[in-house]
């Protein structure tokens, strides 16, 4: 009980910022340290293996990810190209519509200034 009680007085004295900064400066070392206590030697070696293999395995299927968005990515601004076409084509269409309509539209108007006269 004596060196939890010299812990306890000791922690007590020290303000709280000083035991977080050395806790944030010192925790990723502990931990690499127990991992590798911990760690059987050949079970290292296989679980970087392990971690490689995965890693390429991640990498293998981020490229034909990319490779299949930028397909998407052509196709999309080929049917755009495709679209502006048409849309292009349905105005001058809907243009010439309205210039007959105008035109039936004047037609009508003077035969029914004849019709009345």
């Amino acid at each position: 009980m004596g060196i939890t009680s010299i812990l306890a007085t000791t922690l007590k004295s020290l303000p709280w910022r000083t035991i977080a900064i050395a806790a944030m400066e010192r925790a990723p070392e502990l931990f690499q340290k127990a991992r590798e206590c911990f760690q059987k030697p050949g079970e290292q070696q296989l679980s970087e293996a392990a971690i490689e293999t995965e890693l390429q395995t991640r990498i293998a299927c981020l490229e034909a990810l990319l490779l299949e968005q930028e397909d998407l990515t052509r196709k999309q601004a080929a049917h755009s190209t495709f679209l502006e076409g048409r849309c292009a084509a349905l105005e001058a269409r809907l243009f010439r519509c309205k210039i007959v309509s105008g035109g039936l539209f004047a037609a009508a108007m003077i035969l029914l200034v004849l019709l009345l006269k």
